[in-house]
C-alpha cells in the first residue's frame, strides 16, 4: 500500500499544486492568430498563381487594416519574419502570373509597401514614433496603387468571364434555332 507521501509526487492535473495548465488564448491572440494564418495563406496563393488578383487585393487591404490598427496585438517578430518570407514567394508569384502587359516596376514598389507595412504592424509604438509621419501613409499609398490595379483586373476579369457566358448561351440559342443548316 502506498502511503500518501508517495501518492503525492506522483500526482498529476488540475489537483497537483505543481501542474500549471497554460491559460487557453484569448479572443484578441485567437484573432491575431487568424490574421496572421490568412495573410500566410493568401500570400501562397499568389505565389501559386491560384487567382493572384483577388488574392493580392485581398492582402493589401487586410495589411491596410491591421497597420492602422492601434488597439490589437501586433505579431511577433518571428510571425513577423515568416510574414516576410512568405511575402518573397509573393513577389516572386506576382510578377509571373499577374498580365505581362502589366508594369512589374508596380509590383516591386507595391509588394515592398507591403512588406513596409508588415514591418510597421509588428513594431512597437516606441519604434512607431521614430519613423517620419508621412512613412506609413506613403506605404499606403504605394500599396493602394497596386491594390487598385489588382481590383480591377479581378472586376476585368469577370466582366470578360460573363461576357463569354453570354456569347456562349448566344451561339447555343442559334445553333437551336437553325440546327446544322449552316454547317454545310
Amino acid at each position: 500500500m502506498a502511503n500518501s507521501a508517495t501518492d503525492a509526487l506522483f500526482q498529476e492535473g488540475p489537483d497537483d499544486p505543481d501542474f500549471d495548465e497554460p491559460a487557453p488564448p484569448s479572443r484578441v491572440e485567437e484573432e491575431l492568430d487568424y490574421k496572421i494564418f490568412d495573410l500566410r495563406k493568401h500570400l501562397m496563393q499568389i505565389a501559386g498563381g491560384d487567382d493572384p488578383q483577388w488574392a493580392l487585393d485581398h492582402v493589401l487591404r487586410c495589411l491596410r487594416s491591421h497597420a492602422l490598427d492601434r488597439k490589437g496585438l501586433r505579431p511577433s517578430g518571428d510571425d513577423r519574419d515568416e510574414l516576410l518570407g512568405v511575402m518573397t514567394h509573393a513577389l516572386a508569384g506576382a510578377i509571373e502570373h499577374l498580365p505581362a502587359s502589366y508594369d512589374r516596376g508596380k509590383i516591386r514598389l507595391g509588394m515592398n509597401a507591403a512588406r513596409g507595412l508588415i514591418i510597421y504592424w509588428a513594431e512597437p509604438d516606441g519604434v512607431r514614433a521614430q519613423r517620419h509621419p508621412h512613412v506609413l501613409p506613403d506605404l499606403l499609398a504605394y500599396a493602394a496603387l497596386l491594390r487598385n490595379d489588382a481590383r480591377s483586373m479581378t472586376l476585368v476579369g469577370e466582366i470578360r468571364e460573363r461576357a463569354d457566358l453570354r456569347r456562349r448561351d448566344l451561339l447555343a440559342g442559334l445553333h437551336e434555332a437553325f440546327g446544322n443548316e449552316g454547317a454545310a
